[in-house]
């Protein structure tokens, strides 16, 4: 009797014991993953996705000069652009820019020749009053620019996409690569904010 009696006080102590750990705080476990996308976006498992946040660095040009270009433009319907540039023609709705023409801009394969034979840019040009964009755009080059200066090239990022913004008195200029396309963004009377902006559309 005696031994049964010890045996059912060290039950009790036992399961007083296993009580006590259930206080005892627990690491909570996170069951909405994170990850970073390559669209410069993050996206949980929900399918929810947030912008990341902008960093604007802008160099400011002390100088600008125009420059000859040795390239001969064809101006092109929208409907006849490739697919993948098709969305381009749309741009700038938000801002109330509107497409004034598109273009296939052609120089020569043969610098002694007497040919435009290669397509070096596409190009696009919007305006509304005052205001006006541009984008030259290259899948084989550099774009070509009417223009150029000397400054730094610090690099920001909108929307996911490194670039190298520059600006001389109204005008903002943008280069950078999407989807391996070379892009050159002028923008004339926008501010810092639609600047952003219309280029936050191509990098979509």
């Amino acid at each position: 009797m005696k031994k049964l009696f010890v045996l059912f006080i060290i039950a009790i102590c036992i399961f007083a014991l296993s009580a006590c750990d259930t206080n005892k705080p627990t690491t909570p476990v996170n069951n909405n993953p994170v990850e970073q996308t390559t669209t410069g976006q993050t996206e949980n498992t929900n399918n929810e996705t947030t912008p990341v946040v902008d960093n604007i660095v802008v160099n400011e040009i002390e100088n600008l000069a125009s420059a000859k270009i040795l390239a001969e433009t064809r101006f092109v319907d929208k409907e006849t652009l490739p697919e993948d540039l098709k969305y381009l023609a749309n741009l700038g709705e938000s801002l109330g820019l509107k497409l004034d023409n598109s273009a296939e801009i052609y120089t020569k394969s043969d610098l002694e020749g007497e040919d435009f034979d290669e397509l070096h840019d596409y190009s696009f040009f919007y305006s509304r009053d005052n205001k006006s964009a541009k984008i030259n755009l290259s899948r084989i080059d550099t774009p070509l620019r009417d223009c150029f200066f000397n400054t730094t090239q610090e690099s920001s990022r909108i929307n996911g996409t490194n670039a190298v913004v520059s600006s001389y008195e109204d005008k903002y200029f943008v280069r950078f690569n999407y989807n391996n396309i070379n892009f050159d963004v002028e923008t004339n009377g926008l501010s810092q904010e639609e600047m952003v902006g219309f280029v936050t559309e191509i990098v979509k």
